[in-house]
């Protein structure tokens, strides 16, 4: 499952996840295209804000 169907899924815009973690939208954009990879504590946040493990979110970012 990729961020952005994590995201949908908790029925959050990317300006919600980006105001929850206190980082732009437009990184919040970049992590779902792969263009960058959000930090381990980002990975922590978005983790716990999608329900998921830190593992999903990496494996994630692995598989692209």
């Amino acid at each position: 499952m990729t961020l952005k169907e994590r995201r949908v899924a908790a029925g959050l815009r990317q300006t919600d996840v980006a105001k929850k973690l206190r980082v732009d939208q437009a990184a919040v954009s970049k992590w779902e295209s792969g263009e960058n990879t959000p930090c381990r504590k980002h990975q922590e946040k978005l983790a716990k804000l999608y329900g998921c493990t830190i593992e999903d979110i990496i494996q994630r970012q692995v598989s692209r």
